[in-house]
């Protein structure tokens, strides 16, 4: 999508004040529905979003990953859950808001979100050890300070099993240092397979890293 549409969408944003104060209080709620509907489609359609269902997933499998933390569920991430679920990857969803529930896919097995605080300790509900992480725009959308980023980490490596892997997705201008916070909680940067764990867009700043989490952990 281009800059200029992106910059018209947003001007015409019903959840801003401007188009809100000119708007009935009944007509919002669908509105409000339809626009954050067309918004998720459009941010899954991003080159950095369409690499990680296309390219990504496939090499996940690879790597002989079976059990699968997914950090950070929005509308936007319905897609990419549903396919990670075709492919047979056991799936674990947690995010900080309640209200993310609703958009884990309805095809995915019950009772595997849970309510959590990646800079928290993980609660007893999720698994003890996972194959592998991904959490994708989360830091610098959430997650910012260097201090929190530093705990997520440190949590995340608490829940991967040795050998495990972790895929970040971020914008490095929105974000502290984080290839050196991920050297400082012990992980190593690595590759998949048959492509770089180091990926950028010219379409974006987004990036995802792949790190790996000591064998002899």
């Amino acid at each position: 999508m281009g800059v200029l549409l992106k910059s018209i969408l947003k001007g015409l944003d019903p959840l801003k004040g401007s188009v809100r104060a000119v708007l009935p209080q009944v007509a919002l709620g669908p509105i409000e529905r339809n626009w954050k509907s067309l918004q998720a489609r459009r941010i899954a359609q991003e080159p950095d979003r369409v690499y990680l269902r296309d390219v990504i997933l496939p090499e996940m499998s690879k790597t002989g990953a079976r059990r699968i933390l997914f950090v950070g569920v929005r509308a936007y991430t319905a897609d990419v859950l549903i396919k990670m679920d075709q492919m047979g990857f056991e799936i674990w969803t947690t995010d900080i808001d309640p209200e993310a529930a609703q958009f884990v896919p309805k095809s995915l097995p019950r009772g595997r979100h849970v309510l959590a605080d990646i800079t928290a300790p993980p609660p007893p509900a999720l698994p003890d050890r996972f194959d592998f992480i991904l959490m994708n725009g989360v830091f610098g959308y959430g997650v910012n300070a260097p201090a929190q980023c530093a705990l997520a980490f440190g949590h995340m490596v608490g829940m991967l099993r040795a050998g495990g892997l972790l895929l970040v997705g971020w914008n490095p201008e929105r974000c502290p240092n984080l290839t050196a916070l991920a050297l400082d909680a012990g992980l190593r940067a690595c590759d998949f397979p048959d492509h770089p764990g180091h990926m950028s867009f010219r379409e974006s700043t987004h990036v995802f890293d792949l790190y790996a989490r000591a064998k002899s952990a």
